[in-house]
């Protein structure tokens, strides 16, 4: 019998944290469209993370689209 191993993300993640890694850039998202932000606010807090992500799924692609984070990586 096959036993997987389901390895959820971290559930105490904050919002930042958690756009951070999807590549959004939350600081810009949030000066730029307040009314949403609070509603993500809202929303990550009442589900798991694992949850958010399978409802937003649409929306946060949109959004990073919008709200890319650029990642400074300086060539050494």
């Amino acid at each position: 019998m096959a036993f997987f191993v389901y390895r959820a993300m971290e559930s105490n993640i904050s919002l930042e944290s958690y756009l951070e890694k999807k590549n959004i850039d939350w600081q810009k998202l949030a000066q730029a469209e307040p009314e949403l932000w609070l509603k993500l606010q809202a929303d990550f807090a009442e589900l798991h993370p694992n949850s958010f992500e399978m409802q937003k799924k649409f929306l946060l692609n949109k959004i990073r689209r919008k709200y890319m984070l650029q990642i400074f990586n300086p060539k050494i």
